[in-house]
């Protein structure tokens, strides 16, 4: 019976120690991911890259934009349509981002592309899938 006890106690600390050395994404590695899914938001948008670009987006992704008094709404499909007739345009704006909210699996991030006359404000809403980081909201307005 002694030898049972010690038997399950050592189990036990093995499957902890095991436990306690399982892969996961560090700090780091998820900042880069967000960070290269912004860049690659700020690749299409401003220097007109698109390739590769529709892997960074939801299915489900929603544009909107505020033109006005009129609210405009796009699908994934309808964005990267748009990109495709913009592709290789450069756009002569200054960009920076931010990080606004985080949380375990969604981000806000503020995209400024600052044209002198006017900055164009995109929030996007990056989530964490299974296939990593994507962006499943843009919202856009003009200031």
């Amino acid at each position: 019976m002694k030898t049972l006890k010690i038997f399950i106690l050592a189990l036990g600390f093995i499957c902890a120690q095991q436990a306690g050395n399982a892969t996961t994404l560090s700090d780091d590695d998820d900042e880069k991911a967000v960070e290269s899914v912004i860049s690659t938001y700020i690749d299409a948008f401003c220097h007109g890259k698109i390739k590769g670009f529709a892997s960074f987006l939801d299915e489900d992704l929603k544009m909107t934009t505020k033109r006005g008094e009129k609210l405009l709404s796009y699908s994934k499909n309808e964005v990267l349509e748009s990109l495709r007739s913009s592709a290789h345009v450069e756009q002569d704006c200054k960009t920076d981002f931010e990080i606004v909210k985080q949380t375990p699996s969604q981000i806000i991030a503020k995209v400024n592309m600052d044209y002198g006359s006017f900055i164009k404000e995109n929030f996007l809403t990056l989530v964490e899938t299974e296939k990593g980081w994507k962006i499943s909201r843009i919202s856009t307005a003009y200031k």
